[in-house]
């Protein structure tokens, strides 16, 4: 009897071990595909257009400024904050170039969090400025 309750316990413990293996599998194969994105901070600076209620990411306007179609001297500097709420939108070009957000795997998130890794650079600084 002493020996069956020794074979239940030892079953039960290897499917636990199998569970948990299985799991950690699974989430080290899906997190490097599910991608965990940051929007930018509130205090961020941007340039807004007050003719067309929109507003830019400078790094934007410092690689398309010669391009001819923003009038750089019309942009007026203020927080996104301020922008949303003078009910500014984004620039579409802006926001499909990543200006505005950080995306980072599941799996990195997971390494951080456990101490294994070191933070990427951030691409906008605590103080309102853009890390470009």
């Amino acid at each position: 009897m002493m020996l069956q309750r020794q074979k239940k316990w030892l079953e039960s413990l290897y499917a636990i071990g199998a569970i948990i293996i299985g799991l950690i599998l699974l989430v080290s194969f899906l997190g490097r595909y599910l991608m965990i994105s940051a929007e930018a901070p509130e205090n961020m600076i941007v340039y807004a257009l007050e003719d067309t209620n929109i507003y830019y990411a400078p790094p934007y306007i410092e690689n398309h400024e010669n391009s001819g179609g923003i009038e750089v001297s019309k942009l007026k500097a203020m927080t996104i904050k301020e922008a949303k709420e003078l009910k500014y939108k984004r620039d579409a070009s802006s926001s499909a170039l990543g200006y505005f957000e950080e995306a980072t795997t599941l799996n990195y998130n997971i390494l951080l969090i456990l101490g294994l890794t070191e933070p990427n650079p951030s691409r906008w600084n605590e103080d309102g400025t853009w890390n470009w």
